[in-house]
């Protein structure tokens, strides 16, 4: 059961959240919050509406879905009463989440600030006509966004089959930038990503170690004018010519202090520091948190972005803290409407939480192409992997028929079949567009920043006033 903190206890009930909720309505809201937006515009009759609005956020706190019809109607009436304008949903997302952080703290509450923003925008959009949440939205600007000329430092992962031309095209279009991923070079597939991906300005990822069997790939992709090469998982420096002389920008994923020095010989224009909290492939050594500053401070003053771990604004406002520049999201995007991937396989994202995943190479030793000594890969746990993860050396006895068995599988047999996935998941708890998760990370982020801030002009305040009584007496 989903529990809250609140003033009384925790919300361990039905009966329990119903209640405060109603009593957040009554107490909190009515005069905090909504009179506040529309009593300046018209009288409003909100016992009419509270019902509706108690049952939907009642369904918001207990972790429920197929809310949004719930709160659209009564502000669908609302609105014929009195013209509501973008800029009063962003007034009651502020008073919202003041009301909220004087009665009630903990994961669930903020679960619930982040859905009134995502109705807040809805409604904007389905009733004025305009998307509250682009208006005026708010912008980070870092050495990231400079090097790529974009609004926002917030990138996607170039994931081997998933991160399609369409999802690149929406990350772009948000202010983003997003990658295609070309993973195991397949010539066919890259062209028809990039045909998707229209005019967007996108990149496009390789693994590199792969690239360096199939380099023709790499030429498909300049040829077709990217701005940006992603390499990651081996050597970049064979290709590091060619994408400099196209013009492309190089960006490089680094794990280690080797990865590092190739990067740097290689002139890269961008590092993406992955730590061992990232889904699909990589190194298990170092957490995300240690290595970014680790990194920063080897390779200052040259961009770095934190990737592995982050899915939304708190992340990345902890990347920039740390010294990055910008975040690349993996797992978020994957559970996005433009990801290349089945219902099946979004429902499983959804339904699952971080410590589900785990770090094996089972899969590669079974489906191939076995990796580099040094790498797995973090993905959803399954029948599979668990059989298999404690006695990997027994697998060659019977890989030809374990093959056999996971290429037989159907796609969303994920009792077999793999799903990557980072320790993210805990974040992840619905499909939203790519844009909206652009731009809800930024938010975030900027709300994040802005209160730390306010903690400092605290402790500021504090040390003038006692100065000043000291002065005094």
């Amino acid at each position: 059961m989903l529990q809250i903190q609140d003033r009384g206890g925790d919300l361990d009930s039905r009966t329990k959240i119903h209640d405060l909720v109603v009593a957040f309505y009554r107490d909190v809201a009515i005069d905090d919050v909504l009179a506040p937006v529309f009593n300046e515009v018209a009288e409003v009759d909100w016992a009419e509406h509270l019902p509706t609005l108690v049952d939907y956020w009642c369904r918001v706190l207990l972790g429920e879905r197929g809310y949004e019809g719930y709160i659209l109607h009564p502000h669908q009436a609302l609105h014929e009463m009195v013209p509501l304008r973008p800029e009063m949903f962003d007034r009651w997302i502020q008073l919202f989440d003041a009301a909220l952080d004087e009665r009630w703290a903990g994961p669930v509450a903020d679960e619930a600030k982040r859905h009134a923003g995502k109705i807040a925008s809805m409604l904007s959009r389905r009733i004025t006509g305009r998307d509250w949440s682009r208006e005026d939205s708010p912008r980070l600007s870092t050495p990231l966004t400079d090097r790529l000329g974009i609004d926002h430092p917030v990138l996607s992962a170039p994931m081997d089959g998933a991160a399609g031309g369409r999802l690149a095209a929406a990350v772009s279009a948000a202010g983003g930038f997003g990658f295609i991923g070309g993973g195991y070079p397949d010539p066919v597939w890259l062209r028809d990503q990039l045909d998707l991906a229209g005019d967007a300005r996108v990149g496009v990822g390789f693994i590199t170690f792969a690239l360096d069997r199939a380099p023709a790939a790499l030429d498909d992709a300049l040829d077709a004018g990217v701005p940006a090469i992603q390499l990651s998982f081996g050597d970049p420096r064979p290709h590091a010519d060619r994408i400099h002389d196209s013009g492309a920008l190089l960006v490089c994923a680094v794990q280690s202090v080797d990865d590092v020095h190739q990067a740097l010989e290689a002139r890269a224009d961008v590092l993406i520091a992955q730590g061992r909290d990232a889904g699909g492939h990589g190194r298990p050594d170092r957490g995300t948190m240690a290595l970014i500053p680790s990194i920063v401070d080897r390779v200052a003053p040259l961009p770095v972005v934190a990737a592995g771990g982050i899915a939304d604004g708190r992340g990345l406002a902890a990347a920039l803290t740390l010294g990055a520049s910008g975040v690349s999201l993996g797992t978020r995007f994957l559970a996005t409407e433009e990801a290349v991937s089945s219902p099946a396989e979004a429902r499983a994202l959804v339904q699952s939480r971080s410590d589900d995943t785990v770090r094996s190479d089972v899969i590669d030793r079974i489906r191939g192409p076995e990796w580099p000594a040094g790498y797995d890969a973090r993905i959803l746990r399954n029948d599979l992997v668990d059989r298999w993860h404690d006695r990997p050396d027994e697998i060659e006895h019977h890989r030809d028929a374990l093959r056999r068995a996971y290429r037989s599988a159907s796609a969303d047999d994920f009792s077999t079949r793999a799903i990557w996935a980072g320790e993210s998941l805990d974040l992840v708890d619905d499909i939203e567009t790519a844009g909206a998760v652009v731009r809800s990370t930024v938010a975030r982020a900027v709300r994040e920043i802005r209160s730390v801030a306010s903690l400092v002009d605290s402790v500021v305040d504090s040390s003038a006033d006692r100065s000043s009584a000291a002065t005094t007496t």
